[in-house]
């Protein structure tokens, strides 16, 4: 248990200790849980390193809630509109990873309005607000071009903004093995994990350029595209157990092209 509680507070410490040495250079915090650990050490001499067999819990449930309220409103023949207001309520239970029941609820709403000033051209242009207990608040719009330019041959234009709220586990998890061996009273197993709680929502920016080209006397359709994303305020960083520490420094920018053909 001494050991498990200096990992809550230095795991770079502990690593020290199983390492033969004595950790230096921590709070003094850390430097008071050091020296139970080292008295627990010595109190239990050669069986202080003898590898012991434990039954680690991973059970993990867990549970979503939502509704949602939409209304399609037809104005005319070349404008329509829809909007809608949602709830959604995410909770999960386990003693292992988040040291019982965490949960979060989230608030959104949506509209979007096509509108077609012209029989070939088809505007979109809509926005997502979403507001959470743990992180806070995204808005996501977005407006796409249709631009029918024949019968055969179609463009589409897109330009979208999107916002990732990080989940339960990113942001509530505090991962822990706890009473791992029933035979040793507040047994735990020596590393474990505590999320900052600090993260915010990653954000992506997209554009692209599409083309549509159908000519079915030939038996072709064309499918293809250009397109940049930037990602930026990633959480890219591997969680595990050992090393948890998310962070929202990370970015990429994603340029390219696809191409599809199909023949019949």
């Amino acid at each position: 248990p001494e050991l498990a509680a200096l990992g809550r507070s230095n795991p770079a410490y502990v690593k020290t200790i199983l390492a033969g040495r004595r950790p230096s250079g921590g709070s003094q915090q850390d430097n008071v849980l050091a020296a139970a650990a080292l008295a627990a050490i010595r109190t239990l001499g050669a069986g202080a390193k003898t590898p012991i067999c434990g039954d680690p819990n991973q059970d993990f449930i867990e549970r979503r809630y939502g509704a949602e309220l939409q209304d399609t409103f037809v104005f005319s023949d070349t404008l329509r509109m829809v909007n809608g207001i949602g709830l959604r309520h995410d909770q999960v239970d386990s003693e292992t990873f988040f040291n019982g029941r965490v949960s979060n609820n989230t608030w959104r709403a949506f509209t979007n309005i096509e509108y077609k000033p012209v029989s070939q051209v088809n505007i979109n242009a809509g926005g997502f607000f979403e507001r959470d207990n743990l992180t806070g608040s995204g808005f996501s719009p977005r407006i796409a071009f249709n631009i029918h330019l024949n019968d055969n041959n179609t463009v589409r234009v897109i330009v979208s903004k999107a916002v990732r709220m990080p989940d339960l586990v990113e942001q509530r998890a505090d991962w822990a093995y706890r009473n791992v061996v029933k035979s040793i009273p507040n047994s735990a197993f020596i590393l474990s994990a505590i999320s900052p709680g600090n993260l915010r929502g990653e954000k992506s920016l997209s554009k692209e350029i599409v083309y549509f080209g159908n000519f079915p006397q030939h038996g072709i359709f064309i499918d293809a595209k250009v397109f940049e994303d930037r990602l930026t305020d990633l959480i890219s960083e591997k969680l595990q157990n050992a090393d948890f520490k998310p962070t929202n420094n990370n970015w990429t920018r994603l340029r390219g092209a696809e191409f599809q053909v199909s023949y019949t």
